[in-house]
């Protein structure tokens, strides 16, 4: 996602850019010389010797890169302010492999997409926000912009609403905005999509379970007892109602 530049800001970059072209040309010298260290170790060495000096080789390859990009970091405009980086995360094991792997990138503005949400999902660990006190766990460089929605097309499978409110919950609380796409195409029956025959519909527990024409065993719908009715309306009857507003809330460009 790309914000527009000012010309001052491009020649700023253009600047940082030649000093970067001659780093970058240090930074192949060195990696040229731990390949050459490398072929040393493979003809002169013997094998135990050959592994070990490749595996230094490694380290020593991972160290010149890293300094490098810590160099980049520091640039005043580095990174330029119009690069927007995220990832797409459907549950809790992709987003516990992803964010923190997004969150050591450089970007003027990080977020995730947790669309489809596919079950609980807990991000507070990973929110920046002016009200987050775990987001300095990451050097004070949380998640920038959250956003969720349910899941499309033939397939498709309902997400319970708890999900979603757990996600504005968090961001509210950390004080990152927040953009809900849409339910896609299950809605609760609780916006008042009514079950019939010609539909389908059923409940879906909180650990995404779901029961085709089933009614909550306790007579609760969608009210924080774990089960939700969900009817297949279709993504554009669905809406992008949460809890009766819509999200679209946008980060401010740094």
């Amino acid at each position: 996602m790309l914000d527009p530049i000012s010309d001052k800001e491009w020649d700023e970059q253009l600047k940082y850019t030649l000093e970067a072209e001659s780093e970058r040309d240090q930074l192949r010298a060195e990696l040229e010389q731990v390949k050459l260290s490398l072929l040393e170790a493979l003809v002169k060495r013997t094998f135990a010797e050959a592994d070990m000096m490749e595996a230094q080789a490694q380290v020593a390859a991972q160290r010149v890169v890293m300094r490098y990009i810590e160099a980049q970091w520091s640039r005043p405009v580095w990174p330029p302010p119009n690069v927007w980086r995220l990832v797409s995360c459907e549950d809790q094991r992709t987003a516990d492999e992803q964010i923190p792997w997004l969150l050591k990138t450089p970007a003027a503005i990080r977020g995730v997409s947790l669309e489809p949400l596919l079950g609980v999902l807990d991000i507070w660990q990973y929110l920046g926000g002016n009200r987050n006190p775990i987001g300095p766990a990451y050097g004070g460089k949380g998640l920038d912009w959250v956003i969720t929605g349910g899941q499309s097309g033939p397939g498709a499978a309902p997400s319970h609403p708890d999900w979603f409110r757990g996600v504005r919950d968090a961001c509210l609380k950390a004080g990152v905005p927040l953009f809900f796409k849409g339910w896609g195409e299950w809605a609760p029956r609780s916006h008042g999509f009514y079950a019939t025959d010609d539909r389908r519909w059923g409940v879906v527990d909180s650990d995404g379970t779901f029961t085709e024409k089933a009614t909550p065993w306790n007579g609760h719908d969608d009210d924080g007892s774990g089960e939700a009715t969900m009817v297949r309306v279709g993504k554009k009857a669905a809406g992008r109602l949460l809890d009766g507003r819509e999200w679209s809330q946008m980060p401010e460009g740094k």
